[in-house]
């Protein structure tokens, strides 16, 4: 895990990673989508307007694919929710990504209220919800990074 000081500078370092993620997103509003994949299309394009590089369908090994990772030296999962497919489903979903190890953050781009509430799941890694209607919940942190 390292030294005290190296983990508060990573753990800052993953929180501001985040602000220039979320600002597009947020300036985007309102998102025009019908499905999941016009919403995976509509965000990849908002995010290499603003410059920030990404891959669709990003393979983790064998936990599966995320909608989108950042590409660069802190990678950051980005998985796009159109409906609710149920807490427990997502949940695992993200856990399931967390483990990959290769992944610094992980980011919720949801059209689901409900989402908001998630919080802290215990992921290991920097943690945000970020709703199409302009709310965002602050990542958390884990003890483990």
């Amino acid at each position: 895990m390292g030294s005290p000081v190296e983990w508060s500078l990573r753990r800052d370092t993953l929180k501001n990673a985040f602000d220039p993620l979320v600002r597009p997103i947020l300036a985007a509003q309102p998102f025009r989508y019908y499905d999941e994949a016009s919403m995976v299309r509509h965000l990849e394009r908002v995010l290499a307007n603003a410059g920030i590089p990404t891959t669709r369908e990003a393979r983790l090994r064998i936990f599966g694919r995320i909608d989108l990772r950042t590409t660069g030296r802190w990678p950051v999962g980005i998985e796009v929710k159109a409906r609710d497919n149920g807490r427990y489903a997502i949940e695992q979903q993200l856990a399931c990504y967390a483990r990959s190890g290769l992944l610094h953050g992980l980011i919720l781009v949801t059209a689901v209220e409900r989402h908001l509430r998630l919080g802290d799941i215990g992921l290991g890694l920097a943690f945000l919800v970020v709703h199409l209607s302009g709310a965002v919940r602050a990542p958390t942190l884990a003890t483990r990074l």
